[in-house]
């Protein structure tokens, strides 16, 4: 089977060569297979095709109307979909300043939040270990995700407050 890039590749460079407007999959599938692009079945050629589209849509190269099978897809603008980033990165403007900063401010109040929950569910883990010794080996692994993710989210919360304080004091981040 082809590696992830070259399934998403090549169906970028099918839709690029056909130029297609609004289509399903079940269309494009269609046009695959007398293309000879076929696999073993119609039903891989269209799990291959499904896969290939769903790549896309989350690099923001395709927008998909409806559901389910009424859903169709239909090619953003090539040059901008091709500027903007892989992985869902807002191209932020510096006249946008202060949508940004509202951006970056809920963000870091809802990891605070997420963090504070995340505190109290340790406390609770190394208190039930104390209370129930026999529970040890069930909840010491439930302890070390939860510490982890408590870490993960305060290096969030560092890296937020950090980027809004350089905002306030003055410095140019555009």
């Amino acid at each position: 089977m082809l590696e992830k890039k070259k399934e998403k590749e090549l169906v970028r460079n099918f839709l690029k060569e056909n130029e297609l407007v609004k289509f399903s999959v079940r269309e494009l599938t269609d046009l695959f297979c007398k293309a000879g692009y076929s696999f073993d079945s119609r039903e891989r050629t269209y799990q291959y095709v499904y896969r290939g589209l769903c790549r896309l849509e989350s690099e923001g190269w395709l927008i998909s109307e409806g559901e389910k099978r009424t859903k169709r897809y239909s090619v953003v603008h090539k040059k901008d979909s091709e500027k903007k980033a892989v992985n869902n990165i807002v191209d932020v403007r510096c006249d946008d300043v202060s949508k940004w900063r509202d951006d970056l401010t809920k963000e870091r109040s809802q990891a605070q939040a997420e963090l504070s929950i995340l505190l109290g569910e340790i406390d609770e883990y190394v208190f039930l270990m104390q209370k129930y010794q026999s529970l040890f080996e069930q909840i010491q692994p439930l302890l070390v995700f939860a510490r982890e993710g408590s870490a993960k989210l305060l290096g969030k919360i560092n890296a937020l407050s950090n980027v809004l304080s350089k905002s306030n004091n003055g410095s140019k981040l555009c």
